[in-house]
């Protein structure tokens, strides 16, 4: 039975009907988080003395707080990031990097840099039964321990870092990133704010491609030279002073970088641990706090505070990033399946009625309606049911909408944080805000496309990202 013309054109109405639903709701999530994030980084601003200056009177009373750094073939920043880590502006701290099974020169050049000696420490093995080889520490630094285990993953070096630590809050951070002194000053703020109820508290992630790295701190501010780059610097600043920021003001947040975040070690302890060959770990552990704070009926905040700041190395060929952004897809699509009864549950509030459908239809299978619908109003206008002037009407607002976020996003970290403070690097940023949602959008989405269907057809590969170190 063949269809008709007029059935077809029926069918391209509802389909029309349903992209435009869809299209509304991104806008108006995107609406919320860009309200919210305006009136929260205003808020800071205004803040932003009175609480430096009390912080800096009383940041003696912060809570003793142990770093977990995971490492596995870390060679080329290792000795960097650990200087940054024992340096940081914190009244009491121990580092501990978990070498996991490396197979470069990442363990030599700890031991040879930091003269480290066989010693032996307490460990609970509640949330890890790797085999551990040995337990160093140094004699130049009193708070670095060293942790030589059997190869488990990201997920399996932090469960063993929480077993070896020795304080009610731990840090996990990526092993190749370098923080700002003050970060972990500030990123604690929440859990000392609202001790019973705040279990996590995230920060901002920047890429360092291109600054200067001098005795483990961010020395000179600079832009990469590689365009590959400086679109990703873009992406970064919106993503976290514009979609994190915004869903942190709504209790929306649903994930807290994996590169730099502080947990209440009990909380974490208490759910077993980061959940191990997760390919998003970062944010499952995030949704098992959610989900187990439901179960008991429990009040739980996961708090992001956009002005500590990591610094991490990005992917700088096409190659890399490719892998970088197939694995994370794969790992969002892993979560949100996971934790599916979040979808519209009341019971989560803002995450189960607002963030989670975002992240589901948005971020999930946003790809796939973007080329569907490339696909569908092409046809459209074959077809002659839609004139070429709404095509482009349709292009031009959807691409504006995108730049508008990209725009602000960058223009708050010039009003906001200075980390570009120079004139032509806040224009050169402004430019690659049109190729980051013209060209390189639709490149990422079908990066993610292939994600998602790489994850349907079972493939768990993590993947390896190629690492040039940080720029002397």
């Amino acid at each position: 039975m063949e269809i008709s013309s007029i059935d077809l054109s029926q069918i391209f109405q509802v389909m029309t009907t349903l992209l435009t639903a869809y299209f509304l709701f991104a806008n108006f999530i995107f609406l919320l988080l860009l309200v919210g994030a305006f009136f929260s980084i205003r808020k800071f601003i205004r803040a932003r003395p009175m609480v430096e200056s009390l912080w800096k009177r009383f940041s003696r009373l912060g809570p003793p707080v142990s770093i977990v750094a995971p490492a596995f073939n870390e060679e080329s920043s290792i000795v960097e990031s650990l200087y940054s880590f024992l340096t940081l502006k914190y009244p009491r701290l121990e580092v501990i990097l978990v070498n996991d099974g490396s197979t470069d020169s990442t363990f030599k050049k700890v031991f040879d840099a930091f003269k480290l000696e066989p010693t032996h420490l307490f460990y609970n093995d509640q949330l890890s039964k790797t085999e551990i080889l040995g337990t160093y520490s140094s004699p130049l630094y009193p708070n670095l321990f060293v942790i030589d285990k059997k190869r488990g993953g990201k997920a399996d070096s932090i469960n063993v870092g929480i077993g070896f630590s020795r304080y009610d809050f731990f840090c996990s951070v990526d092993s190749d990133s370098i923080l700002d002194r003050d970060a972990l000053l500030k990123v604690v703020l929440p859990l000392i704010e609202k001790p019973e109820t705040t279990v996590a508290s995230g920060g901002t992630v920047r890429p360092v491609n291109g600054s200067i790295v001098q005795a483990g701190r961010v020395f000179e501010t600079r832009l990469s030279k590689n365009p590959l780059v400086l679109i990703q610097i873009v992406e970064y600043l919106r993503a976290f002073l514009f979609g994190r920021v915004g869903w942190n003001l709504y209790n929306g947040t649903m994930i807290i970088s994996g590169a730099f975040g502080v947990f209440k070690k009990e909380a974490v302890m208490e759910v077993g641990g980061y959940r191990e060959g997760s390919l998003g770990e970062d944010m499952e552990l995030i949704m098992r706090l959610r989900q187990n704070a439901v179960d008991h009926d429990r009040e739980v905040s996961i708090a992001f505070i956009s002005d500590p700041v990591c610094w991490t190395e990005v992917p700088s060929t096409f190659k890399t990033l490719a892998k970088q952004r197939d694995r994370w897809q794969r790992g969002l699509a892993e979560v949100l399946f996971r934790y599916k009864n979040i979808l519209f549950n009341p019971r989560f509030g803002t995450v189960g009625l607002l963030a989670y459908p975002y992240f589901f239809f948005v971020e999930l299978f946003g790809p796939w309606l973007e080329l569907f619908s490339y696909i569908f109003i092409g046809l459209g206008y074959w077809m002659g049911w839609i004139q070429l002037e709404l095509v482009f009407l349709f292009l031009l607002v959807d691409w504006f909408f995108g730049i508008l976020m990209s725009f602000g996003a960058v223009l708050i970290e010039e009003s906001a944080y200075y980390k570009y403070p120079k004139v032509r690097d806040l224009l050169v940023l402004l430019i690659f805000s049109f190729f980051e949602q013209i060209g390189f959008r639709q490149l990422n989405s079908f990066w993610r496309l292939r994600g998602t269907i790489r994850y349907l057809r079972g493939v768990k590969h993590w993947g390896r990202m190629e690492r040039m170190g940080f720029q002397e």
